[in-house]
């Protein structure tokens, strides 16, 4: 029997089994294959396949779950995503468009995973930028206003909330939300909280889900459902006192990664302080875990570490950290670690695999993580002892190669992209997007699919 021949229950079943790249050869086979493009459940198969199996973000923004789209639009989501990941995973990812815009000098920049829009903040300002149209769309002033979390809360289909506060050692709580279900009408808007108590506040790790927001103070929990009218909870908690904490709200818990003197990472783990039957309950810390990083101490005398970033490991990863280090007897820096450290979910508890490292020889200025914990952007700008030119690359962890990840680094095309005023560094792994803002606030937008 021909393949042709084959039902077409059987067909989908083996296009199931099949890589986006492959599939898209697949139907391309035969006029009777090629009846199953015009098959929404063939797509979709098709883009579970490439989010859960294959572990790439797709190109989507969370304004746009995957049932909500039509036919066509699947079909356009499994080549872009299939474009973008030969794009990148090729010797030497080709450029293809370029966006820029101008937001104030000290801005830094989020970008809103599969979306086309940037995030732009500084002291007591807020705004979001259309990057295709490089117009401000929504802008938001609150004098005192220092945006917190490092990571935007996408829980919430077509909004983004971000953490923030009023003042460094917080007065006040606030959440920021950006709405862009109508691309038309895009806000921001944000509610603040009632005076946050507890004295002289040290604030680390902040966390923003659906369910609240808060940060670790020392060995303490501080706490906000979002509503104005519930006061913010601080509440002591037995965790040993880390450095650079970072937190993720996940499932029922929160994991709070650390450091220790020795530079090991510690995960301990807290209850939510949201639970389904009673919303201000705060319980007490569990379990710890060590989450070794190698450092050598007796070669490398200098180090930078620029905190790790913690994920929901929807594409199999939990944290990555980057840290750079000074030779013994030169104090050049000339060396770079990216650490990425695999995580899954079973029955809503974390679960961390083995760990993998990305050394390379020469410093990084500046990194950027993609959403997914996959992929990081480096930016090496050239020192005077130096002769190598300013570049921007990519690393990108393989959570699927075995027996453990794989990380390659991949040097990208930037055109006639000037890159040695580049002070900070974004990265849009859903869309293949990396911004450069230069030191005058100039966005510039490198689109790679």
């Amino acid at each position: 029997m021909k393949v042709e021949e084959l039902p077409q229950d059987v067909l989908l079943e083996i296009a199931q089994w099949l890589n986006v790249r492959d599939l898209l050869a697949f139907i391309s086979t035969c006029r009777v294959i090629r009846q199953l493009r015009f098959q929404r459940s063939f797509w979709l198969e098709a883009l579970i396949r490439i989010r859960e199996i294959e572990s790439q973000p797709l190109p989507l923004s969370n304004a746009d779950p995957l049932e909500t789209l039509s036919l066509s639009e699947l079909q356009s989501v499994a080549r872009r995503a299939d474009r973008l990941k030969k794009n990148w995973q090729s010797n030497t990812p080709r450029l293809v468009h370029i966006h820029s815009f101008f937001v104030p000098s000290q801005a830094r920049i989020m970008l809103i995973p599969g979306a086309h829009l940037a995030v732009a903040y500084a002291s007591g300002i807020v705004s979001c930028w259309d990057i295709l149209s490089s117009h401000r769309v929504a802008h938001l002033e609150i004098p005192g206003l220092i945006v917190r979390a490092e990571q935007l809360c996408m829980d919430i289909n077509g909004q983004v909330l971000i953490g923030a506060s009023i003042n460094g050692r917080p007065r006040n709580l606030v959440v920021v939300c950006i709405d862009f279900r109508d691309r038309a009408h895009i806000s921001v808007s944000h509610v603040v909280s009632p005076a946050v108590g507890g004295g002289d506040l040290r604030p680390s790790g902040p966390f923003i889900d659906r369910r609240g927001m808060g940060f670790i103070d020392r060995t303490r929990i501080v706490f906000w459902c979002m509503d104005p009218d519930v006061a913010v909870q601080t509440t002591s908690q037995p965790l040993k006192r880390t450095f650079k904490a970072r937190c993720l709200p996940l499932g029922q818990n929160i994991y709070v990664l650390g450091y220790m003197r020795n530079w090991n990472g510690i995960v301990q783990t807290i209850p939510h302080p949201v639970s389904n039957s009673d919303r201000t309950a705060i319980h007490p810390a569990s379990s710890t875990a060590l989450l070794g990083i190698p450092v050598d101490h007796r070669v490398w005398t200098s180090m930078v570490e620029r905190g790790p970033q913690v994920f929901a490991p929807h594409y199999g990863i939990f944290a990555v950290t980057s840290r750079s280090f000074a030779d013994a007897d030169s104090l050049a820096w000339h060396r770079t670690v990216i650490h990425f450290r695999p995580g899954r979910t079973i029955r809503d508890e974390l679960e961390l695999g083995e760990g993998c490292v990305y050394e390379h020889n020469q410093p990084v200025s500046q990194v950027a993580v993609g959403t997914s914990g996959t992929y990081v952007a480096l930016f090496f700008a050239r020192r005077p002892s130096q002769d190598h030119e300013n570049y921007l690359g990519l690393v990108h962890c393989d959570v699927t190669a075995t027996p453990v990840p794989q990380a390659t680094f991949r040097m990208l095309d930037v055109g006639d992209v000037e890159l040695r005023s580049c002070v900070r560094v974004a990265l849009d792994d859903a869309l293949g997007l990396v911004s450069l803002v230069d030191q005058e606030g100039e966005v510039t937008v490198l689109s790679y699919v």
